[in-house]
């Protein structure tokens, strides 16, 4: 960019050629990052729920053994562990 900068610039350069300047390579930006985001694979967001996986590729029983523990994951509280008040 500096190169640009230095090649289109100069000390006797008006206010609006330095807004086109830093319009051109705002535009030279977005095009290389319109180009590069084409080029990689979009992944589809597939929304997902551990539990329901779980439930139909698992038996019944590591369901029932997993639900309380799954929960108890999400819902945690943190307390202070011993006299030291920096430990969690």
């Amino acid at each position: 960019m500096y190169a640009v900068l230095k090649t289109y610039l100069n000390s006797n350069s008006s206010l609006q050629g330095v807004f086109n300047c830093f319009r051109s390579i705002e535009k030279t930006q977005l095009s290389k990052f319109s180009e590069e985001y084409s080029r990689h694979k979009k992944q589809e967001i597939i929304a997902s729920n551990p539990l329901e996986q779980i439930k139909n590729e698992f038996p019944d029983y590591i369901y029932k053994k997993i639900v309380p523990k799954f929960s108890k994951s999400l819902n945690y509280i943190l307390e202070f562990n011993g006299r030291n008040k920096n430990s969690w």
